[in-house]
């Protein structure tokens, strides 16, 4: 990110340095929790074997609500986090309206990705889901 093309005058730029960041953060936080998800027991989810297709759907839908749950929740604890950093974003960076919004896209992608790649598998195996 710190060789991203920028032109602090045009809005575009502001408006890819946002994308691009939420791209960055989402993807790297994947990386190293699936990466790290691969290689633990803790995060393997138990293997089903549904004696009707009407329990595997109920499966499928459980574990679909639990995984979207969490992510919600994710994404919300993020926003939160992100609020105690932009007083002080706006305080010490006032010419660059774009700065907290961009640390926000910053903490909540990042923890989408950890919760996505690693949080939602280990969350569903502790359930036994």
């Amino acid at each position: 990110m710190l060789i991203h093309p920028f032109t602090p005058g045009d809005p575009r730029s502001w408006t890819a340095l946002a994308y691009s960041t939420k791209a960055v953060a989402f993807a790297t936080t994947f990386i190293i929790g699936s990466n790290t998800c691969a290689t633990q027991d803790w995060c393997s989810p138990p293997v089903h074997l549904a004696d009707t297709r009407g329990t595997a759907t109920i499966l499928v839908v459980v574990r679909c609500a639990v995984g979207f749950a969490s992510l919600g929740v994710s994404t919300y604890v993020a926003s939160m986090a992100s609020t105690l950093l932009e007083p002080q974003l706006r305080a010490s960076m006032p010419t660059k309206k774009c700065a907290a919004p961009i640390v926000r896209n910053l903490f909540v992608f990042s923890a989408n990705g950890l919760m996505v790649a690693m949080g939602v598998p280990a969350l569903l195996t502790s359930l036994g889901l």
